[in-house]
Order: structure tokens, then C-alpha cells, then sequence
């Protein structure tokens, strides 16, 4: 879930999704990894808009286990898997992929700033925090420091419970960094803002043009009066936005859906998870993602079974799709359509 998290947060901020140290193994110190996890990490970064990466480390040294080459630059078993992978998306030039994705859910940083501000533990940053507990506001102080809400860890739940609805109806959305260029913001026509007592001018402004374009933007749960420094601010910009994000949000964001036509992800299956790729020559990559711990099996479009292959699997090796497909546990299953398949 960190991963899939943040890799939407860096394809929504970023117009070019890149990671500098992707990990293949790991320090000592760190829990023990396998490598069929830094493969699955891998894969599943990609599924949500990683477009290019350096594989650290992709030979072991001194403090460091599980790279593919070992310290003498030979091939462990693993590498087959991490050049398997390379090979596949340089054929497919996944650099120039984009995933269709048209709902964006906003970081104000003011937000992001008030939370490291209040966070109690050190050296425990909220980086760390995100990976042992699932939230980087675990660490925050509780108190609503003047405020009607504990701002520094309320937006994030606001936040990640939109996501969540996202996610049951299986409608594609990118984290946005409030920050974040105007490139970033083109794409999107639903544009959903945690708003409290204070805000940020810029971001408020950003968000009028959004609308102004066309899109629907969505706030909540509060009209603010503050700026970023705390002055009092009327924040007439926000006057035509949607205040809406007050409770459970399902209902509230399946019908913006329904009216909006956001066209949801493909469902395969329980348990599954599907996120599509598109090139602008027209061939598509499907992932299909197993995060738990079970054998599940993926019931395939009929495009899918006609015209999908194995994009894992060397071209001359690739076979024609049954009508279901087997996802192993904590495993992605990546496949091509050529040209002219619809899913």
C-alpha cells in the first residue's frame, strides 16, 4: 500500500515518474526481504505510473544483501527476472505510457508542513512512520493547536478516505501535490481538495483556474477563512466549489462518477487489482495485481483472452491467454494489447 501510494503521488506531482533508488535487496539492518518482494515492489510501482527507475542496488557491496549481480558482478538466480522486466518495457517504450487518470487528490502543503511540525518522534520522520504504521501522521500531536479540527492529521484521513472510495469503485485517481506544475493539473476533471479553517492562496488560486477550465472541484469539510500565515482571508476564489467532503464520501464520489462518466478500472476478479497503460501508437500494458496472500484467478475480457500475451515472457515464448488467468500471492501478471485491441 506505501508503494502503490506513493508512486500515485509521484505520477500526480511529477511529469516525468522517476526513481532514482529502487530497491533490489536491502541493508542488513532492515527487515529481511526476499526477491521475489523487491520484484513485486517493482511491478507494482509501474502499475500505478512509474516510468523509469535505477535499480539500487543492482550489484551487491559492502552492508547491502539481494542485489541481482552478486559482489563479483555474477548473475544470481533473480536477475533473470529483473532483465525480463527491463527488456519488456523498453519493448513497449513504457516511458511514453501514460494511464488514462482524470481525478486528482490534493496534498496542500500547508497541510503536509503542519503535520512535520507536529510530529513527536524524532528521529521516527513521518517517512518511517508511513511504512511501520500505514500513516506518516501517526506520530503527530493530537491537540487542535486554536483549531475546530487536529488539522495535522485530519487532512490525511480526509484524504485517504476519498482514496478508499476510489478504490471500491475502482475509478483511477493520482495523489497532486499542491505544488505541483501546471502540466499536472490539465488532465484532471474532478479535482477533490481537503479544505479547513486556514488554506493556502496559491493552491486556492490554482484551483479557480481548474475550474474556470471546466473541471469540478470538490472541497471540505470546511470553508476557510485563514491563509497560509494565518491572516484572515475570504478566499473568494473557493466561493464556486462544492463543499462536499463532510462524511463517508462513497456515495458523494460515485455520483460526481456517474455524471462525469469516469470510466473505472477493469474488474478481473476479487481481490484483484487492474490498472491500464496506454501508449500513443495505441498498444496497451494491463497489470494485474494479487496484494494478498492467496492464489486468486483473473477472469479475462474477451479482448484480453483473444489478443493478450505475457509481456514477462520472451516474444518468441508468448502464448495466447486462457479465458482465466492465475495471480500468485503478493505477484503482478503484465500483459501486452497490440494495437487496435480494446479491453
Amino acid at each position: 500500500e506505501t508503494i502503490r501510494r506513493r508512486t500515485l503521488y509521484l505520477a500526480g506531482s511529477t511529469p516525468g515518474a522517476y526513481a532514482p533508488e529502487l530497491g533490489a535487496g536491502g541493508p542488513p539492518w532492515f527487515p529481511p526481504m526476499r526477491a521475489d518482494e523487491s520484484m513485486f515492489c517493482a511491478l507494482v510501482a509501474c502499475a500505478y505510473g512509474l516510468r523509469s527507475f535505477n535499480v539500487y542496488m543492482a550489484v551487491d557491496r559492502d552492508r547491502w544483501y539481494g542485489a541481482p549481480l552478486d559482489e563479483r558482478g555474477q548473475r544470481r538466480a533473480h536477475a533473470d527476472g529483473w532483465e525480463q522486466l527491463a527488456r519488456a518495457l523498453d519493448e513497449v517504450e513504457f516511458e511514453a505510457m501514460q494511464r488514462p487518470v482524470r481525478v486528482g487528490i490534493v496534498w496542500p502543503r500547508s497541510y503536509l508542513r503542519l503535520s512535520r511540525a507536529t510530529h513527536v518522534y524524532g528521529p521516527f520522520s513521518p517517512s518511517i512512520m508511513e511504512v511501520i504504521s500505514g500513516s506518516p501522521v501517526h506520530g503527530c500531536r493530537q491537540d487542535a493547536l486554536g483549531h475546530a479540527d487536529v488539522v495535522q492529521v485530519a487532512w490525511w484521513e480526509r484524504c485517504e478516505a476519498v482514496a478508499a472510495a476510489l478504490t471500491r469503485a475502482r475509478v483511477p485517481y493520482v495523489f497532486v501535490d499542491g505544488d505541483a506544475p501546471d502540466g499536472q493539473w490539465d488532465a484532471l476533471d474532478l479535482i477533490l481538495a481537503p479544505t479547513f479553517e486556514f488554506f493556502e492562496r496559491p493552491l486556492a488560486a490554482r484551483l479557480a483556474a481548474c475550474q474556470a477550465r471546466g473541471a469540478r472541484v470538490v472541497c471540505g469539510p470546511r470553508r476557510p477563512k485563514r491563509d497560509e500565515h494565518g491572516n484572515e482571508y475570504a478566499f473568494e476564489e473557493l466561493a464556486r466549489t462544492r463543499l462536499e467532503l463532510l462524511r463517508e464520501p462513497d456515495d458523494t464520489l460515485a455520483a460526481h462518477a456517474a455524471e462525469l462518466r469516469l470510466e473505472p478500472e477493469l474488474d478481473l476478479g476479487e481481490g484483484l487489482c487492474v490498472t491500464t497503460h496506454v501508449h500513443p501508437r495505441g498498444h496497451r500494458v494491463v497489470f494485474v495485481i494479487n496484494p494478498g496472500t492467496e492464489l486468486r484467478r483473473a477472469t479475462l475480457t474477451p479482448e484480453l483472452h483473444r489478443h493478450g500475451r505475457d509481456l514477462l515472457v520472451a516474444p518468441p515464448l508468448r502464448q495466447p491467454l486462457g479465458e482465466t488467468l492465475l495471480v500468485g500471492p503478493q505477484s503482478v501478471r503484465v500483459l501486452l494489447l497490440p494495437e487496435g485491441a480494446r479491453t
